[in-house]
């Protein structure tokens, strides 16, 4: 009995000792499975903030004047409007910006400011003095359409096919109502700065004293969603419920309830307060860019809370941004300006070899190597877009440069010549 009972207890032990160890490997691994996700999801992100984007100049083949408008149908297709005053430009891409040609003809005769796609070579072109034209092969030839006014328009939005709407100055728009174009006054005070409809029925139209219109029908009835008044220079909306507008002094404002109430969108204690924002996207109802003064372009992906500053080494006003996708998007504005974006994160040593960094990381002094003497203008960028050190480097192959009081980090090193422009990461411990 003894024996037996000495033996079942043995028994009992090893399995409860069994049972510990298994109960402390299912521990382990459960702890295990936490900890890769922990530091799975801090790679995502770190890999999101590291993530660094420009925005190149793209050859638009003019030099003068301002691109007022825009517009990407798709990745590859797109349309650039503006003037000089005297010259008209209907700038036409089909390669993702690569080359652009001027489509504008002598049947175009007003300066233009905006433009609108209705399919890949339906386009409506709008400028001053009632100025309406419309292709139906892509730019190839144009027709003036006659709408009985004077007034110049300003803004264009095309839904669909059977529909379209034009604001004007003195608080009027002109609708299509799929055989032909008809005015209506709303409000005779307000110059209408930007008119969007993200569906047929549900539009926005934006006055420059900061005044927002809502339509849930169709431009049939209109009442006032934001009343208080700013100078407001451009606006956006996503969708009937999320909205953007911006304007003078860094002002950025953002509806998540189709405009019954609006919020600031933090760009105050940014350090943008002397910046006049004009362009405005958003591809999805919290990720977009605002741009406006001195090439200044901003990126948010929380609808506002925080912004991020993109490289465009410009000084230009942006006046208008469109972004086809979450990764490509483009933007215009002063001297005939165009931009790219593009991933610059990505950029290693075999990518670019107009100059070499060393060493890399580096510590105290940086090392600029040329391939060859070249006239060129270096620039470091922290990891928020903000210049900390710029020169134009001797006549000498090799630079160096005192880095002993930049702070510990990733940083973005650009170099400009009459050739090129290049840029390389650079990491300081």
């Amino acid at each position: 009995m003894k024996l037996h009972m000495l033996s079942k207890s043995k028994t009992e032990i090893g399995l409860k000792h069994i049972n510990f160890l298994n109960s402390t490997r299912i521990q382990n691994h459960n702890k295990m499975k936490k900890l890769i996700v922990v530091l799975f999801a801090l790679f995502l992100v770190y890999s999101v903030q590291a993530q660094k984007f420009v925005w190149d100049k793209l050859n638009s083949g003019i030099s003068t004047g301002t691109l007022y408008d825009i517009k990407f149908r798709n990745s590859s297709l797109g349309m650039a409007v503006g003037n000089d005053n005297s010259t008209n430009y209907v700038l036409k891409t089909t390669d993702g910006g690569n080359n652009w040609t001027n489509m504008a003809t002598t049947d175009i005769n007003q300066m233009v400011r905006a433009c609108a796609f209705v399919d890949d070579t339906t386009i409506y072109v709008i400028g001053r003095k009632g100025g309406l034209f419309n292709t139906m092969d892509g730019g190839q030839s144009w027709t003036k359409i006659n709408l009985g006014t004077n007034v110049d328009l300003i803004d264009i939005s095309v839904p669909d096919r059977n529909s379209g709407y034009i604001c004007t100055k003195g608080g009027r728009y002109i609708y299509y109502t799929g055989t032909a174009w008809a005015t209506k006054t709303v409000n005779t005070v307000d110059d209408f700065v930007a008119v969007g409809f993200p569906s047929k029925n549900d539009g926005f139209l934006t006055a420059h004293n900061g005044r927002v219109w809502r339509t849930t029908d169709g431009g049939t009835n209109w009442d006032t969603v934001k009343t208080d008044l700013e100078n407001t220079l451009g606006s956006y909306f996503f969708a009937y419920n999320v909205g953007y507008v911006v304007g003078s002094g860094g002002m950025a404002k953002r509806t998540i309830n189709g405009g019954v109430t609006w919020s600031d969108t933090f760009i105050y204690p940014d350090g943008f307060s002397h910046i006049d924002f004009r362009a405005v996207y958003f591809p999805q109802a919290n990720f977009g860019f605002i741009g406006g003064d001195s090439g200044l372009i901003l990126r948010t992906s929380d609808g506002g809370s925080n912004w991020i500053r993109e490289f465009t080494n410009l000084d230009e006003k942006i006046y208008k941004i469109s972004a086809p996708s979450l990764t490509i998007a483009y933007a215009a504005g002063e001297n005939g300006i165009i931009l790219k974006r593009r991933d610059a994160s990505s950029l290693d040593e075999q990518s670019v070899d107009r100059f070499k960094l060393f060493p890399n990381p580096a510590h105290t002094t940086l090392f600029i190597e040329y391939p060859f003497n070249i006239q060129a203008q270096l620039t470091i960028y922290n990891v928020n877009g903000k210049e900390v050190f710029k020169t134009l480097p001797a006549n000498r192959l090799i630079h160096s440069i005192d880095i002993s009081r930049f702070a510990v980090g990733m940083y973005l090193v650009k170099l400009v010549s009459n050739q090129d422009i290049s840029w390389k990461k650079l990491l300081i411990r």
